[in-house]
């Protein structure tokens, strides 16, 4: 019996495997931490009481790339704040101008930063506060030439203006932030008083002007009566606060004599709020009742002083409720007292630096019964926001001020 065999043909198929190259994308560039000296600024809650002044420092899970760095991060508040970054290798250190206290601040880092090995960011957004009490913006804020804050230092917030001179402590204002005004500590000899002189510059004397200041004092501290601060003493402008426990108070100011009938070129105002409530004459209001009182009740109290050069009135103000009002240009036949100016004139050793804590500089002799080396009548208590406008604010700007600012 023949047998058939059947051979199957095995067809070899060589297959070969197709592979997609498609390398993984690197893995993102995230936010390790945000730093403010010792204060985490991307925790779960936004960050308060940063430090003004401290660096802010950014830690990346990796390297970034440094060129797209400057143009990614922004940081704002009411508007953008100039800053510089520092990059090295994961970490950016951004450096600012000092922050304003108590004032939210957005940092923003945007997706258009991106890690050296390519990997993306998801923009990242985070809002602090800083420490201090907040800036106000006061009435007529375009007039305001100078300000200090205290906070720290005695450097001017508005304003060029140069400190020639400080021998003061700091201590808490009237929110409680630390060595944040200025605390004056009255003199234990003559020429040893506590004192702050700024150069005298354009903006701290104008022809109408507003100069408001917080201040804090004790009673007990005035047995003889002390000057807050002045400029050139009865030949600019002065504040001093009265003996017998503060009775009264003088805030005198030298004006122009305009027209001036009988040659006398400059006068003095030297208005002095002493709670008798008599009017007539150049006086149109008077508060009735005890300065002390008001002053002297262990609490923070705004001052404010305005004059206006076209109508000649000078307005006191304790609080934003008025204490005193006076028409200086009164008596036309004699004294048309205008526009308010230092007089030079006959002046011998006159140094016309602001003086904070005395009548004017440790430095100028033109006025005997001021001279900071022989008297002992320097200011004690504490000072904060002391401003001044080249503009007098009326009453209804004063009080919006004071509620503002209080």
């Amino acid at each position: 019996m023949k047998k058939s065999i059947l051979l199957l043909g095995m067809m070899a198929f060589v297959i070969t495997p197709l592979f997609t190259s498609c390398e993984k994308d690197p893995d993102p560039l995230e936010v390790v931490s945000i730093m403010s000296g010792t204060i985490d600024l991307a925790g779960a809650t936004a960050a308060e009481n940063v430090d003004v002044d401290e660096d802010i420092v950014i830690t990346f899970n990796k390297k970034v790339t440094e060129s797209l760095v400057a143009s990614s991060i922004e940081l704002s508040a009411s508007a953008e704040v100039t800053i510089t970054t520092d990059v090295n290798n994961n970490v950016v250190t951004i450096s600012h101008p000092t922050l304003d206290p108590g004032t939210n601040f957005t940092l923003t880092i945007k997706n258009t930063l991106t890690a050296d090995d390519g990997g993306k960011f998801d923009e990242f957004t985070i809002t602090f506060k800083t420490y201090g009490k907040g800036i106000v913006t006061p009435p007529q804020a375009a007039h305001l030439v100078a300000y200090w804050l205290f906070d720290g230092n005695t450097n001017p917030y508005v304003g060029s203006f140069t400190t020639a001179y400080e021998k003061v402590s700091y201590t808490a204002d009237r929110e409680g932030f630390e060595s944040s005004a200025l605390s004056f500590g009255g003199a234990a000899s003559a020429g040893t008083g506590d004192l702050v002189e700024i150069t005298y510059a354009d903006g701290l004397i104008s022809p109408s002007m507003t100069i408001s200041v917080w201040f804090k004092v004790d009673a007990a501290d005035y047995d003889g009566s002390r000057f807050m601060f002045g400029l050139g003493v009865e030949r600019g402008y002065f504040m001093e606060l009265g003996s017998g426990a503060i009775s009264w108070m003088k805030l005198a100011t030298c004006h122009k004599v305009n027209p001036d009938p009988m040659t006398h070129f400059y006068g003095t105002a030297w208005t002095d709020p002493n709670g008798d409530g008599s009017v007539g004459g150049q006086t149109i209001y008077d508060y009735s009742g005890s300065i002390s009182d008001l002053v002297c009740d262990g609490d923070w109290h705004q001052l404010i002083m305005t004059f206006d050069a076209s109508t000649s009135i000078k307005t006191i103000y304790l609080d934003g409720a008025m204490l005193m009002q006076v028409d200086i240009d009164y008596d036309t036949t004699e004294w048309s007292l205008k526009d308010i100016e230092v007089n030079e004139m006959s002046a011998t050793g006159l140094v016309k630096n602001l003086a904070l804590g005395f009548a004017c500089s440790k430095t100028s002799t033109s006025t005997d019964w001021a001279n900071y080396t022989t008297a002992q009548n320097t200011y004690k208590g504490l000072m904060d926001d002391f401003r001044i406008f080249d503009i007098a604010l009326t009453s209804a700007e004063v009080t919006t001020l004071y509620n503002a600012e209080k």
